[in-house]
């Protein structure tokens, strides 16, 4: 995944720090918790404010619910005209001082206003934190991070579970201290200020991407040009009924298994199995490479199964383990699609819309299951019939499964492929049919990326057949095979080159040897011919020195007998010391005769 001790891969070509990955992470859980302080407390509280009312009770639990539906469209809004980083202060600043009213609140009326202010903080956060992901991630990692977000959520959840329950037994105010938990971001917004684009850099890469003949690129592009809206509904429908069956084990399973220890127990493993998930989602996605959806709602489906048809605890908790898991694999997966299907400027409103999917399922689960079950007599649910709620998450799965199969091959014979139309937004699909389409920028800002269901990026024609992706995979081959064959003639050329002067290399050394060796000789034969010339001088020397004469005076030399011109140049012997008379007679008589 890209750990290391400076921070997590980006998927740009950058690291994103620690201290920015927790404060982030912080942030999503703090768009989950509203709601979590009231349900330790709400026995100690009926008897701290007598009188209270049962519509009061019911107000008090679905208020932050209902706040977050219309503020989390308003802050997708918002979000794509203010600038974020000061939104996420002033709203975290907000959330802050409402949690601490909870100290003061003197009624019960009071308490469901502050909640209900805690829902309206909630909603404005979330699709800035789901906007904050696709900022800071792109390609797989975005998908991973996505991931990983809902499981610190559930982490979150069910530490605050356990805490604010032993927190309600000291006092019924310290539940909400768990709403101060803004204050993190609140101090260490700096920490994430460097990654979050603001909107108008958000307008300009969707310019630079897919609408750079626009002459005013800052200017904001229409909502209709800038998502694929029928991706969207597609995937807001699937998001909303998976969340709408799976609430029913939250709500159901303290009436099937009839035991308040066993039921806190179940309740663990629903948080368990979606915090799991989360932290492999990426492997999940490389496993099941296609037909996601189609078999992440069978999971479910199986799920469900398994928590009706015994009575056994252990059955009952691996079914929901495994509802679970797969609920928690679709919830990131289809989020990290919402971005895919969006340009970066519209993102957080698609964002904003997929979170409202949330809050709807989770407000309509009970009335869903009440009024499905008095059409089949099964009223009051859910003490009537303990298993329908899950019976009936179990057909509605199905049911799910046969429309999306139907809906993948209806769109297969309509494409003339096995792949629906690439889901880009339309100005970037205008873009890819006229040729202007930047793949390389649009995957650097993350709205290009594979699709584990599709298994490919947007071709150069969005309407491209069978036939055309043939032509093109072959025409792609051949280019390769051309350029791979001009690299080894390179290459080979570059061999010779190197042989070439290695070869040359040895010849100038050899040269260089025997030109050492030449001049070696050379001057081995001066030293000879100077060793002569002084030998040949030191016998002059001898010859022309005068001799001693007997009385020990010095005498002229001999008159030098002149030499044959023919002659060989040989030096001339040495003279022998001076004899007697009769002796240089004799040598005179022998040179005449």
């Amino acid at each position: 995944m890209g750990f290391s001790r400076h921070g997590v891969q980006s998927g740009k070509g950058t690291r994103v720090g620690w201290l920015a990955l927790i404060d982030l992470y912080i942030i999503w859980i703090i768009t989950s918790i509203p709601g979590l302080a009231i349900a330790p407390v709400m026995p100690i509280m009926l008897k701290v404010f007598p009188g209270t009312t049962e519509l009061e009770t019911q107000m008090l639990t679905v208020a932050p619910n209902i706040a977050a539906i219309p503020f989390t469209l308003l802050g997708g809004a918002l979000a794509t005209r203010w600038n974020n980083m000061k939104m996420l202060y002033w709203v975290c600043l907000f959330y802050v001082i409402a949690a601490a009213s909870f100290w003061f609140a003197p009624n019960m009326v009071v308490v469901i206003i502050l909640s209900f202010i805690i829902g309206i903080g909630a909603g404005i956060v979330s699709p800035l934190a789901s906007v904050f992901v696709a900022d800071m991630f792109a390609g797989k990692q975005r998908q991973q991070q996505y991931g990983n977000s809902s499981a610190m959520v559930n982490v979150g959840l069910m530490i605050g579970v356990i805490a604010t329950g032993y927190m309600a037994k000291v006092d019924w105010r310290l539940p909400f201290v768990i709403y101060l938990l803004p204050l993190f971001p609140l101090l260490f917004s700096g920490t994430l200020r460097k990654y979050i684009k603001e909107p108008m850099e958000r307008h300009e890469n969707t310019a630079a991407i897919g609408n750079n003949r626009t002459p005013n690129p800052k200017k904001s592009i229409s909502f209709k040009e800038s998502v694929n809206i029928p991706a969207l509904i597609k995937y807001c429908i699937y998001y909303f009924v998976i969340t709408l069956v799976i609430g029913a084990i939250s709500n159901y399973i303290p009436y099937l298994v009839n035991s308040s220890v066993t039921s806190g127990y179940l309740q663990a493993v629903l948080f368990f199995g979606i915090m799991i998930s989360g932290f492999v989602l990426n492997w999940v996605m490389t496993w099941l490479k296609h037909g996601v959806y189609i078999f992440m709602l069978l999971a479910i489906g199986a799920g469900f199964l398994l928590i009706f048809v015994t009575k056994l605890p252990v059955i009952i908790g691996i079914g929901i383990f495994i509802a679970c898991f797969f609920y928690g694999v679709a919830q990131p997966y289809v989020e990290n699609k919402c971005v895919a299907i969006s340009t970066p400027a519209a993102a957080v409103i698609s964002l904003s819309i997929y979170s409202v999917m949330d809050s709807l399922g989770n407000v309509l689960n009970p009335f869903f299951f009440k009024y499905v079950g008095m059409l089949f007599g099964h009223t009051p649910l859910p003490t009537s019939n303990q298993e329908f709620p899950f019976v009936l998450s179990l057909i509605v799965m199905l049911v799910s499964a046969v429309v999306v199969l139907i809906y993948k091959i209806v769109v297969g014979i309509r494409t003339k492929e096995g792949h629906p139309i690439d889901n880009l937004p339309p100005i970037y699909r205008k873009a890819v049919k006229e040729g202007t389409y930047n793949v390389a920028l649009a995957t650097q800002h993350g709205i290009v990326t594979p699709n584990p269901d599709e298994g490919r990026l947007p071709l150069e024609n969005a309407e491209a057949t069978l036939e055309d992706i043939e032509k093109n995979l072959e025409s792609t081959l051949t280019a390769t095979q051309s350029a791979i064959a001009k690299e080894k003639a390179r290459i080979d050329s570059v061999r010779e080159d190197i042989l070439l002067a290695e070869i040359n290399e040895e010849k100038a050394a050899d040269k260089a040897k025997a030109a050492a060796d030449l001049a070696a000789a050379d001057a081995e034969t001066a030293a000879r011919n100077a060793r002569a010339a002084a030998e040949a001088a030191s016998n002059v020397d001898a010859i022309t020195r005068p001799a001693p004469s007997a009385d020990g005076s010095l005498t002229a030399p001999a008159a030098e007998t002149p030499r044959n011109p023919k002659a060989p140049d040989t030096p001339a012997a040495p003279e022998t010391p001076s004899e007697p008379d009769s002796a240089s007679s004799q040598k005179n008589d022998s040179t005449k005769s």
